[in-house]
């Protein structure tokens, strides 16, 4: 019972603050003026909201260890990727003991942090503007709309504009785990993502299907946020693993696994 409340308190902690850090962009788009407005008085709400919630779960989750229950997500994922796969375990499991990956994953965070990503998850779409290459950040799980729009026209939708930014610019390298056909994709879109964030997992069949249509080359970085999940670094050092023993597609079918 303690196990099952914790579950349901963790879930919903970390929702609260991911909605409330992470997607501002399309809440601010739509009551812009009633935030500037009243500012003040909600970030003292919501601080407190925070706390208060920070107390309660901190408290119902005294006995149950955070890093086992992740843990096993994390096993159970892995044992449905090597399923016929043909990856060698003993590698793999050598590889993740080791952290042999540990160098790419921090070069993502590093290529995150230094294109002033902020969030999970977080875009750089790559396309063109009156047939001049242009990069545009879209942060959050955008629709697909928005991402088709951003696409054929380089330029996010009117109602996002005032939050558009300036992009760090982005190369795609060898080093990168990349899907798509180059000769049918209109755009290049690379995914700064947290294996654990729940809008990464909203995003994730959003891109997928994109990639299937023939529309987009999808790059992913990893961007683990600790502060909220515990274990997405070690998960992303995992699925680095898989990449290194077992290749590209089983890569991709561990994020299937595991973020959808």
């Amino acid at each position: 019972m303690k196990n099952r409340v914790y579950s349901i308190s963790k879930r919903f902690k970390q929702s609260l603050l991911e909605y409330l850090s992470i997607n501002y962009f399309t809440i601010m788009s739509h009551h812009k003026a009633f935030f500037e407005k009243y500012a003040t008085p909600i970030s003292i709400m919501v601080a407190g909201l925070l706390v208060g919630a920070g107390i309660f779960l901190s408290k119902t989750s005294s006995n149950t260890s955070i890093s086992q229950q992740e843990s096993n997500e994390t096993s159970i994922n892995l044992k449905k990727v090597l399923k016929g796969t043909g990856i060698n375990q003993k590698k793999l499991e050598a590889c993740i003991a080791n952290q042999d990956t540990k160098t790419k994953v921090d070069n993502d965070m590093n290529l995150a942090q230094g294109a002033g990503m902020q969030g999970t998850p977080h875009m750089v779409i790559l396309t063109e503007k009156e047939g001049k290459p242009v990069q545009v950040a879209v942060p959050g799980a955008q629709s697909k709309e928005v991402i088709e729009y951003v696409i054929d026209n380089g330029e996010l939708p009117e109602a996002f504009a005032d939050y558009a930014v300036e992009v760090v610019e982005q190369t795609v390298t060898d080093q990168d785990r990349v899907q798509g056909n180059t000769s049918t994709a209109k755009a290049t879109i690379i995914e700064y993502s947290d294996i654990d964030c729940p809008f990464c997992k909203r995003l994730h069949p959003t891109l997928d299907s994109l990639v299937n249509e023939g529309k987009i080359v999808w790059v992913y970085r990893h961007s683990p946020i600790p502060q909220l999940h515990p274990d997405a670094y070690n998960k992303a050092i995992t699925a680095e693993c898989i990449a290194e023993v077992g290749g590209i597609d089983a890569f991709w079918k561990y994020l299937d696994a595991t973020v959808s």
